[in-house]
């Protein structure tokens, strides 16, 4: 791999930072949905004179042996971080909470050339943020912060997700499904910029027999006919046929579900055809025609798989 760990990330295009001499420098995950003014987070980190500063989230305590878990006391100065801890620390008068980083960083630029310089030297170091560059800030006295996240706009809502294992990647889709989603792809104020596929408006057409849609998205190019959809997301140019049943599902570009086909909580990638009549999802030969099924019980179907 050539990447060892998400600090190496950083470490081997370090000659960015010193071709464009940043004062600061934010660093963030690929894998979450939220909302975030980063401009409070850089104020912050400004004000406190901070050498790093870190957003952070209050999280059921159950939930936080996925995360970085900090210690802070009244001025937010982190005074202890511990990755992935098997026994996460409550937060003082929360004891079913705990305080979650979020993977999002602010550095003076200095302090992380120092510490990635610093970290790729060493032989036991796994080379990730989390594991050991702030642990080392931390214990070393340097000024390394909290930042409470706050959803602009909506600071009693403060939805965040970290979607780095098929589960969660589930349950954030779900999410947009809810009558007030709590996270919103429709805020005027604060838009969601992506690229949009030009392909014609999603159809829904009663052939043969009535096409229903109930909580579900539809994306460009997505034609719903005479089938059924309920709690779905439907990708570009996806296709049901006449009696398919769609529920509780995701449903990828490109793919088609045949006649009198049913799909219940499944992920299915692209281009992948459903034969008419098939049953997915809740199924006992699910696990036998070789999809992946979770701990849950979610089926996921890979990109392009033929199914017989």
């Amino acid at each position: 791999m050539w990447y060892r760990g998400t600090a190496d990330a950083i470490y081997q295009n370090i000659y960015l930072l010193d071709q464009e001499r940043p004062r600061y420098v934010l660093i963030l995950s690929g894998d979450h949905v939220y909302s975030m003014d980063y401009r409070q987070m850089i104020a912050q980190h400004e004000e406190t004179g901070a050498d790093l500063t870190i957003g952070c989230i209050e999280v059921p305590r159950e939930e936080a042996k996925r995360f970085g878990v900090m210690e802070v006391d009244a001025s937010l100065r982190i005074r202890s971080f511990a990755e992935k801890p098997a026994d996460p620390k409550p937060i003082p008068g929360k004891p079913d909470r705990s305080l979650a980083s979020m993977g999002i960083y602010v550095f003076t630029t200095e302090t992380l050339v120092r510490s990635l310089i610093a970290d790729a030297r060493r032989a036991d170091s796994q080379h990730d943020f989390g594991k050991n560059v702030i642990p080392a800030l931390v214990e070393g006295n340097a000024r390394v912060y909290a930042h409470p996240f706050h959803e602009p706009g909506r600071p009693e809502n403060n939805y965040w997700r970290d979607i780095g294992t098929l589960e969660s990647y589930y349950a954030a889709n779900m999410d947009l499904l809810e009558p007030e989603p709590p996270f919103r792809l429709d805020d005027p104020d604060w838009p969601v910029r992506t690229y949009y596929l030009p392909a014609p408006p999603a159809r829904v057409v009663s052939e043969g027999q009535e096409a229903v849609v109930e909580n579900s998205m539809l994306s460009p190019g997505a034609v719903v006919r005479g089938a059924t959809v309920r709690r779905s997301i439907l990708g570009p140019n996806v296709v049901l046929e006449p009696g398919a049943v769609v529920e509780d599902s995701l449903i990828f570009e490109g793919t088609r579900v045949g006649k009198g086909a049913q799909v219940r909580r499944t992920i299915i990638d692209k281009q992948v055809v459903v034969p008419p009549g098939d049953r997915i999802g809740g199924q006992p030969r699910d696990r036998s025609r070789g999809f992946k099924i979770t701990e849950s019980g979610l089926v996921v179907i890979p990109k392009g798989m033929v199914l017989a």
